[in-house]
């Protein structure tokens, strides 16, 4: 959404002829990134559909994408180095909110493309291994609850607007008005793109995440260190249409240390026949 906001759709021509293996991070039996000459070339579509890191990292970098992503992570709750984001509510002290933002600007994202940019670097992981480069992928010091990930997958199912997170119906019997949309996207071109990308994701031939529906979701393993070791948390976020079509619901699992995120898609899979059996959803 990042790239949407500041390239346009022209996000979607952005195609890379030179992302080799030696440079991938998930190249393994169960998880293996696109690379040249696996794929002719990697775009965005190519990216969501089958985990390109590399794709999401270059963007990031070539395209200075530092304030459209941190627009994101206040938005939905997100934080960097401990500080930003929000549990059930975004803060309204607007003083805090520029403190943490500079504290962002300075720690993270400062433009430093010194990793990046190295000649001796290229063609290597470690080109890709800044701070910021980290964040392009959901590593680095950026910390995400579910909540905060089902309030980014949300926005992308409802056009491109954020609803603020609602807890109660009614307070000592008063019905409870429904707060005003946030718009996160320049555009609804963006999330309707981002939308049928997370279909192709999801409902890939043979490898359907969701069993006998269509969804639209994406799946994630990012890393953590833990007591000196790297250890994966497993990740999945899935939206689907309502029976009548007037609203999307939107379910985010993650397990820690669940080292991939085929266990989340299992846990998924569980909660999608709940929700399908209540009717909270139905197939795109």
């Amino acid at each position: 959404m990042a790239a949407f906001n500041k390239l346009g759709l022209d996000a979607t021509k952005v195609k890379y002829r030179d992302i080799y293996r030696n440079e991938i991070f998930r190249d393994n039996p169960t998880e293996q990134e696109p690379f040249i000459p696996k794929v002719n070339y990697v775009d965005m579509h190519e990216a969501i559909v089958n985990s390109s890191n590399i794709f999401f990292i270059r963007m990031a970098n070539e395209n200075s994408l530092e304030e459209q992503m941190a627009a994101l992570y206040q938005a939905t709750g997100m934080n960097i180095d401990q500080r930003g984001g929000y549990d059930f509510a975004p803060s309204t002290n607007k003083v805090k909110q520029a403190e943490d933002l500079a504290d962002w600007r300075k720690e993270v994202m400062n433009h430093d493309r010194r990793a990046y940019n190295n000649p001796k670097l290229m063609g290597t992981k470690n080109r890709y291994r800044s701070p910021f480069s980290g964040l392009a992928w959901g590593q680095s010091s950026l910390t995400s609850t579910p909540a905060s990930m089902a309030r980014m997958a949300g926005a992308i199912a409802n056009n491109g607007v954020m609803m603020p997170s609602r807890y109660l119906l009614k307070e000592a019997g008063v019905n409870q008005p429904m707060a005003i949309g946030v718009d996160i996207a320049e555009d609804t071109a963006y999330a309707g793109t981002l939308t049928r990308y997370m279909i192709d994701q999801s409902n890939q031939p043979g490898k359907q995440k969701i069993k006998n529906i269509v969804v639209a979701g994406k799946s994630g393993t990012p890393e953590r260190v833990i007591n000196g070791e790297i250890e994966s948390d497993g990740w999945y976020v899935f939206f689907a249409p309502t029976p009548d079509h007037r609203s999307r619901t939107v379910t985010c699992i993650r397990i820690e240390r669940g080292k991939g995120s085929s266990n989340a898609v299992l846990v998924a899979n569980s909660i999608a026949k709940v929700l399908e059996k209540r009717g909270y959803i139905v197939s795109f």
